[in-house]
């Protein structure tokens, strides 16, 4: 049977943090207000353990090596900063408001080997593969819920935003890939014929020879990363280019490379999208017959993240729903799946800002029938050349390029008409649909800049 981890502990007098910091230190460390005891008390001390007992039940395991608790928190602070593998570890290891925050009190508390740490990651990764449960995700949800209780934060004032990003996972396995099997190469390489290479090619592979694939991956920043795969892609370019190294062992498996990974044009060198890459793609350098299996055989090059947020005009805001899909995801699909999320978090929806690009017949239909006024604070593409204003005799449409009013006539096959201006003998016709969506846009345009701005901040919760 899972067992938690005890959400307390007793402090080491000799050991503890307390003891080795001066008295205005101290106050620092013990101040509420301050993010790393706000992290501890928000957050890491809302999270149930209990749920991720169905990461272990089959191994036979009672819990992992660490806390989850404490492994989660690693996890949110890594992504909350920007840390590479390396600088999570290091701030764990080294700074005391991040120790803290993560619920240790002594110098003697250890910190999580990495191999718990990818392990953890890699169980929760698999558990969502095998069975579509998010067990991260529904965390988040428990945890926000709790803490709009706490602070009395309620749901009938959101707004919602969207943001494509690229795929971090793919870039990494991707360039322990190519180190390794330009490390293989290198190796094989007699010194005579090393140095017949470049000398800055040299140096470099001579530098990357020096640790593991995995260990550099862990060093470098996702900014140090994308550098590093186009150096791997000029390398790879430089010796498919040299005859003298085609006879050479594992010259094979470098073009393969070179093919499947990237796309020469001229003298430059472009990474392929990771989800363009075949089934066949090489995964190891030391077998070059291991394939994957995907389930989609999609073009998606990016991810879609959509946030749905409290937007108060005063107390505390709180972010009710964050959801990650393939960039194929339209705004319009996020409407009203992310509010129904957000309204089990924090209760009914009354008000919601968006931009055009969540704008569709049907999501207004949805949202008047579930009481909620959905405020859209922007369109999408040019304005139409024709308005049409709606009277007592029916419908007049007036041309904004030659500003001249025609009375709209029945079409034989539904909506209305006029001859078109332009004189060709053909008509502009226009259906109620048409007119809904210009008062829409005439709403978004006339409306006051005090409840358009309502949004713009949710652009700060993604950034």
């Amino acid at each position: 049977m899972f067992r938690q981890s005890d959400r307390t502990r007793q402090t080491d007098l000799f050991e503890s943090f307390e003891s080795h910091l001066p008295s205005v230190h101290q106050q620092t460390l013990h101040d509420s207000r301050h993010w790393h005891n706000v992290f501890f008390e928000e957050v890491l001390s809302r999270i149930d353990e209990e749920r991720f007992g169905v990461l272990y039940s089959s191994s036979g395991e009672v819990r992992p090596n660490a806390p989850v608790r404490l492994l989660l928190g690693m996890m949110i602070l890594k992504e909350g900063f920007v840390w590479s593998d390396r600088q999570l570890f290091d701030q764990c290891r080294f700074n005391v408001l991040v120790m803290r925050a993560l619920g240790l009190t002594d110098f003697s508390d250890g910190v999580p080997a990495p191999s718990t740490y990818y392990l953890f990651r890699q169980r929760l990764g698999d558990y969502q593969q095998a069975t579509g449960e998010d067990l991260v995700g529904s965390v988040f949800a428990e945890v926000t819920r709790n803490q709009a209780l706490s602070h009395g934060v309620t749901g009938s004032e959101v707004r919602m935003g969207s943001k494509l990003f690229g795929s971090n996972l793919a870039r990494c396995n991707r360039l322990q890939l190519l180190l390794g099997v330009l490390q293989k190469f290198w190796k094989h390489l007699a010194p005579s014929q090393q140095l017949q290479v470049k000398r800055w090619i040299a140096q470099q592979l001579n530098e990357w020879g020096q640790k593991s694939p995995q260990k550099w991956v862990f060093d470098w920043s996702d900014e140090h990363k994308q550098e590093h795969l186009i150096t791997c892609g000029q390398i790879l370019k430089y010796f498919s280019q040299r005859d003298d190294f085609h006879k050479t062992e594992g010259f094979a498996m470098l073009e393969r490379l070179l093919n499947e990974h990237f796309e020469v044009k001229g003298k430059k060198v472009h990474l392929k999208p990771p989800k363009s890459l075949s089934a066949r793609t090489l995964q190891s350098p030391h077998d070059q017959e291991a394939t994957y299996r995907t389930k989609r055989e999609d073009s998606v090059v990016c991810y879609s993240l959509n946030v749905t947020e409290t937007c108060h005009e005063e107390g505390l805001n709180l972010l009710l729903d964050v959801q990650v899909e393939p960039a194929s995801m339209a705004d319009t699909d996020w409407f009203a799946p992310s509010l129904q999320r957000s309204e089990a978090v924090a209760g009914p929806i009354e008000q919601c800002w968006q931009d055009g690009a969540y704008q569709s017949a049907a999501n207004q239909q949805w949202a008047e029938d579930y009481g909620i006024d959905a405020h859209i604070t922007g369109t999408q593409g040019k304005a139409t050349r024709f308005q049409l204003f709606e009277d007592e005799h029916g419908i007049q449409v007036f041309d904004t390029q030659t500003e001249t009013v025609e009375r709209a006539s029945l079409h034989p096959h539904g909506g209305r008409q006029i001859p078109h201006p332009d004189g060709d003998q053909t008509i502009y016709r226009f259906t109620q649909e048409t007119l809904n969506q210009q008062y829409r846009r005439f709403a978004i345009e006339n409306m006051p800049q005090s409840l358009k701005h309502r949004r713009n901040n949710v652009e700060a919760s993604i950034f």
